[in-house]
């Protein structure tokens, strides 16, 4: 018996009203992996016919007339948007899905075209952000990962392609504090609209994206910050006020995550803010105190910050996230004696005692699977307490 079947006679029992199987019906629908291979494929075939049609126009480019190009360009986006119109009449979702996805590529093709007609000259942020603007409502009427997944990049480009710009804007004494700060800032800014409880009621799998890809750039922006040890950063050319500001919307953050993320369990919340504050800290501290070159700093630095976020993983049952971190962390020791040792045979010596750490760090790994798998399930149950 089957759920629609199964529906139905709660609905004739009087179990639950129509309204209520109704959405019961939409909601496990929606987790279908046949309807999510749909959308990944509606949106990827969308993805190449998009950049195909820009392909053909740009083979053709200078054998076009400016306003053969601009008819052209007007004809196609009012023959899509009349498509558009028609799916969502029609309840076609996966045909939705593709034509969103082709007039989201198409739109930024055509603002490229005026202004290569017109001579516009503007920056790129620019025509970036009249993009993400001017397709957003558009984009919000589709649900699938993939076109989420494709607008969160493209917002994502915009802001920091708006931050590059900043380097004609600001003094280049502040330009290092600005830049930095506003990297950092990016993901929260995602996070924030990921969290919303309204983004998430209407629109949960670009909610879940937002959040995943928020995360993730976060984890990423710790593991760079290492990257600061192996510079010479003297008194003049260390973070001053973007450190300060960055370290104090950390502290922000971690006293807004209750209210952001209000299901999570007390533990689990405990794990996220020590992350944020590590990532904090990786980001912002090699460049906000004056040293030398410190490779094996900076590599300890890697390794220590890989191995918090192998032990937030445990804690939040995440056991990719945990398998990536120790991978990384295996990879990196390796690295290590390639970076500090210098003649042949401390080189040697170093690859050799690396290797058997490696060797010994999995074979320990192998076989603590087992154990390592009940305590990620064992988990489960304290982390919400």
């Amino acid at each position: 018996m089957n759920l629609a079947k199964k529906i139905e006679a709660w609905v004739q029992s009087g179990i639950i009203d129509p309204q209520t199987g109704t959405r019961i019906l939409e909601f496990e629908s929606e987790k279908s992996p046949h309807l999510r291979i749909l959308f990944a494929l509606s949106g990827l075939s969308g993805l190449a016919i998009g950049i195909g049609i820009i392909s053909v126009i740009a083979a053709n480019w200078d054998k076009i007339p400016p306003h053969i190009k601009l008819t052209n360009c007007i004809l196609l986006s009012t023959t899509l948007s009349v498509a558009i119109y028609f799916s969502l009449a029609k309840e076609k979702k996966w045909l939705k899905e593709t034509l969103i996805t082709i007039y989201y590529i198409y739109v930024l093709a055509g603002i490229a075209l005026v202004g290569q007609i017109y001579q516009l000259g503007t920056p790129t942020y620019q025509g970036l952000l009249l993009w993400s603007v001017a397709t957003g409502p558009l984009v919000l009427l589709g649900e699938g990962k993939f076109l989420s997944t494709l607008w969160y990049l493209g917002l994502l480009a915009t802001y920091l392609s708006g931050v590059y710009e900043l380097q004609d804007l600001i003094n280049s004494k502040s330009l290092e504090d600005a830049i930095f700060l506003l990297i950092y800032i990016c993901p929260f800014c995602f996070l924030f609209l990921g969290y919303w409880k309204i983004f998430i009621n209407n629109w949960p799998n670009y909610a879940n994206t937002f959040q995943r890809f928020s995360w993730g750039i976060l984890i990423l922006l710790g593991s760079l910050g290492s990257a600061g040890w192996y510079q010479t950063v003297d008194e003049n050319s260390t973070l001053t006020w973007g450190a300060t500001i960055g370290l104090g919307l950390t502290v922000l953050a971690v006293g807004v995550t209750r209210k952001m993320v209000p299901s999570i369990g007390r533990k689990a919340l405990q794990v996220i803010n020590i992350g944020i504050i590590a990532s904090s800290l990786s980001w912002f501290l090699p460049l906000s105190i004056p040293h030398e070159s410190l490779k094996l700093l900076g590599a300890l630095s890697f390794i220590s910050f890989w191995a918090l976020i192998g032990w937030a993983a445990i804690q939040l049952q995440f056991k990719r996230l945990f398998n990536a971190a120790t991978t990384l962390i295996a990879v990196r020791i390796f690295i290590i004696y390639l970076e500090v040792f210098g003649s042949l045979l401390t080189t040697g010596l170093g690859l050799i005692f690396s290797g058997v750490l490696i060797l010994g760090f999995t074979w320990l790994w192998y076989k603590k699977s087992s154990k390592l798998r009940l305590l990620l399930e064992g988990s489960r149950g304290t982390q919400n307490e």
